[in-house]
């Protein structure tokens, strides 16, 4: 599955990654923490990644899966080009006329 990183914490190790399928009321961030990548420390905000589910063992984590074995596809891309998913066009257009 891909995803653009949204977030991440380097002084915690974790992440949110939305994954580029579904519709958009039905797209939940995804949980990643530093041990779910296949390389490095973290994370660039932007980056195209590919990751598999898995259950989640967080007790706070909502959606009850977490990502695991996220390598990084791409860094630094435009996600006004890269998404299909129609939630991020709506996000940067609120940003923008915000």
């Amino acid at each position: 599955m891909d995803g653009i990183v949204k977030k991440w914490h380097p002084e915690k190790k974790y992440g949110l990654i939305l994954p580029l399928i579904g519709k958009p009321d039905e797209v939940q961030l995804v949980f990643v923490h530093r041990t779910g990548l296949v390389r490095g420390q973290g994370l660039p905000v932007g980056a195209l990644v590919e990751f598999e589910l898995a259950k989640s063992e967080r007790q706070r984590d909502h959606s009850g899966v977490q990502a695991i074995n996220v390598r990084i596809k791409k860094q630094n891309i435009n996600p006004n080009v890269l998404f299909k998913n129609p939630l991020a066009k709506r996000e940067n257009s609120q940003a923008v006329s915000a």
